[in-house]
């Protein structure tokens, strides 16, 4: 049932996987707001620090309202990171029980590549027994995949960095 063979098919499923995520990442995300966020929490940090090592009242109160501020703040990037997490499970969910089934003991259905092994180009280094690293020349979908997924991130994450991003920005301005 595989269309091309499963080492190849499963690397396409990767490029629109790689392909969502990057752009759900972009969209969901509002990457100068959480920088600025960042920015802010750092700084608050150091505020924080500074009034730790006072005993005055004044210094206490200064310190809970910098702990509500970076609370808030937290819930903020917490709740977009949320968003950005559902979001990927209505893609990424039905991608993985295409490819590799599941079995929850009475309802069970195997993906179309959950018995495929797969010859890998070179020996990769794994987890073996005792948790020794050891060094594979075939894996089954899932290993496929996270080498492909991780390969794949590199490449396509640096073209949207480039074209998506830069463009972005300088409308932007």
């Amino acid at each position: 049932m595989a269309l091309f063979s499963p080492p190849v098919d499963i690397s396409l499923i990767s490029i629109f996987l790689v392909t969502a995520s990057q752009i759900m990442q972009r969209t969901v995300v509002d990457k100068r707001e959480m920088k600025r966020q960042q920015d802010q929490m750092k700084e608050n940090q150091k505020k924080m620090k500074e009034l730790m090592s006072k005993q005055d009242q004044k210094s206490k109160n200064q310190l809970e309202a910098l702990e509500k501020e970076m609370l808030d703040s937290m819930n903020s990037v917490m709740k977009g990171s949320m968003r950005l997490m559902l979001y990927s499970l209505v893609v990424f969910i039905p991608a993985f029980f295409f490819m590799g089934g599941f079995d929850f003991g009475v309802i069970s259905f195997g993906g179309v590549y959950s018995q495929a092994t797969i010859e890998l180009p070179v020996p990769l280094p794994w987890f073996g027994s005792e948790s020794i690293i050891q060094f594979y020349n075939e894996t089954n979908w899932l290993g496929w995949y996270f080498v492909s997924y991780l390969v794949l991130t590199l490449i396509i994450g640096q073209l949207f960095k480039h074209f998506y991003d830069t463009r972005v920005m300088s409308n932007a301005n």
